[in-house]
Order: C-alpha cells, then structure tokens, then sequence
C-alpha cells in the first residue's frame, strides 16, 4: 500500500487532540511495516506544507526516535489512521506484517545512520514542542529518547535545552572553560573538583562541554562524555516531569484502567520513569521534588478496576 500521498492527504485534513490511547481495533488486526525512509519523506513533505504544525514534528521525532531504539529499517504503522496514531506503539513494532518491500534480511543501521536518527529525533521533538508545549505525548516522547540517546550525547551536534541567556545551557562562560580544561589535569584531585563543580552547575557548563567533546587529549573526551550524558538525563528528568504534570490531572479522573494496561497513561509512564532515572541519575534527585506526589498518584492508577474486555461480535 502506498502512503505517500494518502498519508498526506489525511494527515492535513484530520488534526485531531492527541490521545495515548489507540482506537479499538480487532484484535486479528496487525500493523504493517513500512520503510522508515518512506516515512521520513512523506512527513517532511507534509511539514515542507505545515511548518507551523507541531503534530508533524512530533511524528517525525517519533519515526526517527523508534528507528533509533528499535535499530530498525521499517517500522509498524495503522496505515488507515489519523496523523496522531498511524505509527504503532512500540509493543506492537515486532508484531508488525511484513512490508510488501520485504524480501530479504533487514540490514543493521550503521553507527552514522544511528547518530542521524537520534539527532533528528531531538531536534524534531524540541520542535514540536517549542511549537505547543501543551501535549503530555511530546515531552515523554521527547525524554524517552534522550535518556536512550544520552550514552552518545557527546557524538550528537545538536544540544537540547540549549537557549542563550544568563544561567542557561546556551551561555559560555570562562570559569565553566576554566573548568572543562581541569579535566585533563594529571592531578586526579584537580580532576574530581573540577568534575563535581561541572556536574552541579551543569545547566549553565553544558555548552562548555559540549564545544570541548573533540579535544586531542583522549582523558578529558572521556570526562566530557560522561558529563554530557549527566546532562541528557537531567534534560530526560525534566520532560518526563513535564509530561507526569501535564496528563497526570486527567489520568486519576479515571474509572477503569485502560483495556491495554497503564502502561497507555502519559503520567504513569512518565512518573515510573521519573522515579527509575532519578534513582540511578543520583540519590537526592530521587529524594526532593515530586517523588512523593508521583508515587502517589502511580499507586491510584494501581487501584484502578482493570477494564471489562468486551465480548466478541457474533460471526
């Protein structure tokens, strides 16, 4: 099947508000792969039309934030969907039909072709929601790549959170400089000091870092990468935050759990993987902030009735 222009088409007539939640389909029904590279043209097309359509953006981080995760060529999607759910949920990508382009053995995405989708996943992802910060989706979208894409963040160009002003990523400053260049001292307390420093200021020595990741000197790269990463799971922290506050009012509002389990919730995903990365990201993170409130409203959802099945349609 072709979804070039149908996908097109559709998309543009149909900007329905995003749900997590897929529609009820049966349960025979299985999606099919199409080629990622197929996608990425038809939704680049689609945002050449609509650049100030955030949806478009936030299907195309999607697209290359599975490719990503998943190291896949062709993803599962509902072809007869609207723009908000034609690509699959990540339980449904191995169950995927085979697409008619099928024929051999999917060849493994390189190293660069990995690299390019995580970058394109960020940066689509950053704007869809600079466009409308609003929907719960886009930023646990969002933290989801950044957390799986933060063991690489020294390989990738582009900077999330990166704004210019006093305090922000996007400020260089001669102490943070100061700092970086103490990395590569052969002093390790020097070294430690100078870490720890970069480390609790991180939100304003990021972009420090991130212009030193290719130095000469092997030790301070590797410093660098290692504070690089502390800061895309900072940035992961904030946006799955983001997301638990911006769906979790509406989630506890429910009387049954969701037919396909809680993992469908926006606040459940993202306060479990709030209260995950927090742990291993660093012991007081886990301990201040919203932890309490989060654990709270996870265990509402808990207690939630599961949802009656419906009954088969007679044949």
């Amino acid at each position: 099947m072709k979804l070039g222009i149908a996908i097109i088409a559709a998309i543009a007539a149909i900007l329905a508000s995003l749900a997590l939640t897929e529609p009820a389909r049966c349960e025979q029904d299985l999606p099919e792969n199409v080629p990622v590279e197929r996608l990425v043209k038809n939704m680049e097309s689609y945002i050449k039309e609509n650049p100030d359509d955030p949806q478009g953006f936030y299907v195309l981080g999607r697209v290359h934030g599975l490719a990503f995760t998943l190291k896949r060529r062709a993803l599962a999607t509902w072809p007869h969907e609207t723009i908000q759910s034609f690509i699959a949920d990540e339980d449904f990508q191995k169950q995927a039909a085979p697409s008619p382009e099928a024929g051999k053995k999917e060849v493994p995405l390189t190293g660069a072709e990995l690299l390019d989708h995580l970058s394109a996943a960020v940066k689509n992802f950053s704007t869809a929601i600079r466009l409308d910060p609003k929907p719960a989706l886009y930023h646990l979208g969002y933290a989801g790549v950044l957390e799986a894409g933060s063991p690489l963040a020294y390989q990738v160009d582009f900077m999330p959170g990166l704004k210019k002003g006093k305090g922000s990523p996007g400020e260089k400053s001669p102490e943070a400089e100061k700092l970086v260049g103490r990395l590569g001292s052969p002093d390790e307390k020097e070294r430690s000091e100078a870490r720890e420093k970069l480390r609790q200021e991180i939100s304003s020595t990021a972009e420090s870092l991130h212009q030193r990741r290719s130095d000469p000197n092997e030790a301070l790269r590797k410093e660098i990468a290692a504070l690089l990463r502390f800061y895309w799971e900072e940035q992961a922290l904030a946006e799955y935050l983001a997301a638990y506050q911006r769906a979790a009012g509406k989630d506890v509002k429910i009387k049954e759990q969701p037919l396909r389990g809680l993992s469908q919730l926006a606040s459940y995903e993202a306060g479990k993987a709030w209260l995950r990365l927090a742990k291993t990201h660093g012991a007081a993170e886990a301990e201040k902030g919203p932890a309490a409130q989060i654990e709270k409203t996870l265990k509402a959802l808990e207690g939630k009735p599961p949802a009656k099945r419906p009954a088969p349609s007679p044949r």
